[in-house]
């Protein structure tokens, strides 16, 4: 899984302006912590014992003008500290290169100090000595600690503010072997930024144009860092191995920590990646990677792993300035196939919000959170207590769960994990059960969108133990879910079942104005062989829960856990099961159901069958066009979008829809393809794409675009489409 570490580098460091001769160079050839004796402007790293110790090489680099260079004679392969170090206020490479050790590092073990008043490892300052001639006025922004074991710090193993660091290579928070814990009782990494934004460089074309698969999200992330290097250099956080630390494995802190790059590293597990070791176990509990208080315009990914944490394995907090990015990551899953290793709360937790206080500057793309592409997120322990499935109004258990807003998820795989790592979705034999404990995603808040209408935006949710997505909350409005496969790997038609949710492919828990689907090629989802429903709309009333549209989506064989329980789309009138057809008139608009109960067609299967004036479904194989007789009884005086699927047992094709009218009884009168009569409609039309449908069913379903009488939603306007969708029609046999 790990082997894509090794291809992320070079794109990532290319843009890093390039570094002048070092000033000076210290070689470390005593493991002591004696301070440096002689005059401490003299460039000579030198202790009482006429030695190098790494203390008095940090004190002597801070009193020369930098930068400067720190290694290891070759007998030194490990320091147990006896003192703290001194801060670092100088820009200084320190590379723990040495074959002699283990795993190639220098051991840096605060073990001897742990507890005695509390220090980190290693102190990176924005600020140094300005004194002639000493001129280090950005103090030790722009060093580079490599190849180092850290561990046994009685705080961070690195805390540094300021900007433009690297951090590569280093082993931090287990043992030299990366085989257990020897914990950090901070942070792994702590960054904290120092520079507010002297502007907001322009990134629109970078955020229209994302990358499409795991191999364009190194390019993109360089592109990105050239982008916001006029507000901070970069750091780099880059193949690392971060396990067993008490707090976070970093932590990216304050509005000002910008342009940050976490890529390549493993992230709670051995070296191997074949067992936990788990960051976050002290007390908070603290999440593994977080970027808090506003920290905007970083890059999580390509390549890290991140699994066996004992908390959410990424979080991401704050008002941001512009978004962050989760892209190429492995969340939850071990180094090989079968390994239940996943973060012990959820997979990604964003709270994230659009800094718009009207304060200069403002976000001024509408993000904060772009996650995808090919991130694997699986295997996340989040359970909502072991709660019932039917429990959704505090489930916050997910992969993913968004509280925040401005968050686009796409392309990824979330709960069905694809080995070895690549395209998210390989051959049957690659797919391996290891779906989230809780829900693949949650939405508890608006304004976010999962999946797109491009290829490469469709998002695989499958196996989750819960439900695919669930969009809860009363104040929760205007979400978009399209494009995505959600229970079924594609292409469809491949029968493939075992993959569905537990529970239901998408809920919508007194959320309003969610759109499943829409009118473009690619904006269907492909919704199948889920536990329960399809879709399930739930906690409808008077102020919510409507307005949720769900159309041209591919949405069958679902209700496959307990025979008879579970449909394509469920408005809760009759929990789980088709409503009783024909609906009666006055049944619909009731406030007390989700989308206000609204009634879907009744189909004719035969003559006189279910109304007297009915005739059979048919297909014309001279003309191509598919033939339906099918009524409503619905909301009066209003416009209908009616949409017609030809369903079989392995798929589901979208036909064509059109327009109907009302008049006051809430019959049909008229349509843009139909011809009504005395409320009986007969359409008669052909797909963009040619579909014999002999031997299929015919479906239908109903959306009120126009419901005028109801009261607003949040960010919903009364004259605006309301987009109350139906249940599925009853379905009709063509012969």
């Amino acid at each position: 899984m790990i082997s894509t570490r090794n291809l992320l580098f070079g794109l990532l460091l290319a843009a890093v302006a390039p570094i002048p001769a070092h000033a000076l160079n210290f070689v470390v050839n005593d493991a002591t912590s004696n301070a440096d004796a002689d005059t401490p402007d003299d460039a000579l790293c030198q202790t009482m014992a006429g030695t190098c110790s790494l203390r008095a090489a940090i004190e002597e680099a801070n009193e020369q003008t930098g930068p400067h260079t720190i290694t290891f004679a070759p007998a030194i392969t490990a320091i147990t500290l006896t003192a703290d170090l001194p801060d670092i206020r100088a820009q200084v490479t320190i590379d723990g290169t040495n074959a002699g050790a283990v795993g190639g590092r220098v051991d840096i073990n605060g073990a001897a100090v742990n507890g005695v008043g509390g220090f980190d490892c290693f102190d990176l300052l924005s600020t140094g000595t300005v004194m002639p001639p000493i001129n280090n006025p950005d103090g030790g922004q722009g060093s580079t600690l490599s190849n180092l074991v850290i561990r046994n710090c009685a705080d961070d193993g690195i805390d540094a503010s300021g900007h433009g660091y690297s951090f590569l290579d280093n082993r931090i928070g287990t043992n030299p072997a990366g085989t257990a814990a020897a914990p950090n009782d901070g942070d792994g990494i702590n960054i904290d930024g120092t520079i507010p934004p002297p502007m907001i460089p322009d990134i629109q074309g970078l955020l229209d144009s994302p990358p499409t698969n795991f191999g364009e999200i190194a390019a993109y992330a360089t592109a990105l860092q050239g982008a916001l290097t006029v507000i901070a250099n970069p750091n780099f956080i880059t193949g690392n191995h971060i396990s067993g630390n008490l707090q976070t494995a970093i932590t990216l802190n304050n509005p000002m920590t910008v342009n940050s790059f976490v890529a390549g590293n493993i992230i709670g597990l051995s070296a191997d990646s074949l067992s936990a070791i788990p960051n976050g176990t002290g007390g908070g509990a603290p999440d593994a990677v977080v970027l808090s208080n506003g920290a905007y315009g970083n890059f999580i990914g390509p390549g890290n792993v991140i699994s066996g944490n004992s908390n959410d394995g990424i979080s991401i907090s704050g008002a941001v300035l512009l978004p962050n990015f989760i892209a190429g990551n492995v969340i939850g899953p071990g180094g090989l196939p079968g390994l239940e290793l996943g973060n012990g709360d959820n997979g990604i937790d964003i709270t994230a919000t659009i800094e718009d206080d009207g304060t200069a500057p403002d976000n001024p793309t509408g993000y904060t959170t772009f996650i995808g592409p090919a991130n694997i997120i699986s295997d996340n322990q989040s359970d909502n207590g072991g709660g019932a499935l039917d429990q959704y109004g505090s489930d916050t258990s997910g992969g993913v769960l968004v509280s925040g807003e401005g968050v686009r998820i796409f392309g990824n795989a979330i709960g069905l994990f694809a080995f070895p790592a690549g395209a998210p979705i390989g051959p049957a034999d690659q797919l391996l059960d290891v779906g989230n404990s809780g829900n693949g995603i949650v939405l508890t808040t608006g304004g976010n969108q999962v999946g797109g209408s491009e290829v490469f935006e469709a998002n695989f949710i499958l196996h989750n133990e819960r439900h695919g997505i669930l969009v809860r909350g009363s104040n929760t409005v205007g979400n978009i879910i399209r494009g995505n496969f959600i229970g079924v790997a594609p292409p469809t038609g491949l029968d493939v079942f075992s993959l569905g949710n537990n529970g239901n492919g998408v809920v919508v828990y007194s959320a309003s104005g969610t759109i499943i689907g829409g009118p473009g090629d690619l904006d269907d989802n492909v919704v199948a062989g889920n536990g329960i429903n399809g879709v399930a709309l739930r906690n409808g009333s008077t102020n919510n829960g409507w307005a949720n549209l769900i159309q041209r989506n591919q949405i069958y064989a679902n209700g496959v856990t307990t025979p008879g329980v579970g449909i394509g789309i469920d408005l809760e009138h009759d929990i789980d099961v088709a409503d009783v057809q024909p609906d009666p008139a006055g049944d619909d608009p009731n406030t007390n159901y989700a989308n206000y109960g609204q009634n879907q067609p009744t189909v004719c299967t035969g003559a006189g069958v279910p109304l007297p004036a009915c005739v059979a479904p048919g297909f014309n194989s001279g003309s191509g066009a598919t033939t339906a007789a099918w009524s409503i009884a619905t909301r009066p005086n209003t416009s209908l979008r009616i949409e017609y699927f030809a369903l079989r047992p392995d798929g589901m094709t979208f036909l064509f829809d059109e327009l109907v009218t009302t008049d006051a009884a809430g019959l049909p009168v008229s349509g843009t393809v139909s011809t009504c009569v005395a409320g009986l409609c007969t359409a008669s039309g052909m797909p963009a794409t040619a579909e014999d449908t002999r031997g299929q069913s015919i479906v239908m379903t109903a959306t009120d675009l126009f419901p005028t009488d109801v009261p607003p939603v949040d960010g919903l306007v009364l004259d605006d489409p309301a987009n109350n969708t139906s249940e599925f029609s009853a379905p009709a046999g063509i012969p």
